[in-house]
């Protein structure tokens, strides 16, 4: 009997064998451990069927519509993702999202600089959308205006300035994550001593419980099992501390780094989006799952890069990434 299984780095939905340990994802080609996939699809079904109770039937369908775009759109099927768009937009005709799907296929991901035919459908996102929704058409939009009226080189010179001043935010964002991080350690270490303070006085209770009062015995276990709290925090923050000391030795190592000649601005603009990440995800106390999606994700992109041989060697070299590269 299959399993229904989710690629955790393209997405892709497939069905394997219930007895195999690893799988190759039909769609981009990595292998990724069976009950991972199976575990990731079991997420994401569990997320459809909430929406499905809090938004309806009819909403649901319209955002299912829209992942089979987006996922099509992924793998540059243009011709599949507009149908779906397509069919989003007939169920939603004022959700902005269908028309702006539609843009990007008809520029091909916004790759199409000569490409006029989107134009009417950016016309209708911006006339169903809200304020909000506007601001995030203009911001994802005006890049490619931009490119579309600019030459080659003025493009490059811009995006050469960008990527600067988004790499010393980068820096700016390491460094100040470094004080929580210093205080962190202070409060793992506290939590640290405290386990083991809770355990023996518990121990000392069970002890004398034993000769004295059964209630002391209670009393000791109650000790010993509230040393769990300071467990996780300090286990917690030596996990943070691991995720902080990677992203600074990364960062340390990212000059070195190279990608294939006719992207290497926008690779190292994908490792910075990728650290960018990973730094929200130390700030905001994210599950390590999606932390480790992120380093799975920037292991594969670095690894399909034929140029980045530092990277790989610098990413195998790391006790977070060197697991990915087995």
């Amino acid at each position: 009997m299959g399993n229904n299984v989710k690629c955790p780095g393209c997405n892709g939905e497939f069905v394997v064998n219930g007895e195999e340990h690893t799988v190759v994802c039909p769609y981009c080609g990595r292998e990724t451990d069976a009950l991972k996939a199976r575990k990731y699809y079991a997420v994401f079904q569990k997320e459809a069927g909430e929406k499905k109770e809090v938004h309806g039937e009819e909403y649901f369908a319209f955002e299912t519509l829209l992942e089979k775009a987006a996922f099509h759109l992924g793998k540059q099927e243009y011709e599949k993702a507009e149908r779906y768009y397509k069919a989003a937009i007939e169920r939603a005709p004022r959700d902005y999202r269908g028309y702006m799907g539609m843009v990007a296929c008809k520029t091909k991901n916004y790759t199409d600089f000569k490409d006029v035919s989107h134009k009417e459908y950016l016309v209708k996102a911006m006339d169903v959308a809200d304020e909000n929704a506007k601001k995030q058409i203009s911001a994802v939009y005006k890049v490619y205006d931009m490119k579309a009226s600019m030459t080659d080189k003025e493009y490059s010179d811009y995006l050469s300035e960008k990527q600067k001043d988004y790499k010393a935010r980068i820096k700016k964002a390491i460094l100040g994550l470094a004080k929580v991080n210093d205080e962190g350690k202070k409060k793992a270490k506290i939590s640290f001593i405290l386990i083991f303070v809770l355990i023996g006085i518990g121990l000392i209770c069970c002890v004398l419980g034993a000769f004295l009062n059964f209630y002391l015995i209670i009393l000791g276990m109650l000790f010993m099992c509230s040393a769990y709290a300071p467990f996780t925090i300090w286990q917690k923050q030596k996990k943070s501390e691991k995720y902080y000391c990677f992203l600074v030795e990364l960062f340390n190592h990212l000059v070195s780094f190279r990608f294939n000649a006719k992207n290497e601005k926008d690779g190292m603009q994908t490792m910075l989006d990728y650290m960018k990440d990973i730094l929200l995800g130390i700030k905001n106390g994210d599950p390590d799952m999606k932390i480790e999606n992120t380093l799975h994700k920037m292991c594969c992109f670095v690894a399909d890069e034929s140029e980045c041989k530092e990277g790989v060697t610098f990413l195998k070299s790391q006790p977070l990434t060197a697991k990915y590269f087995e």
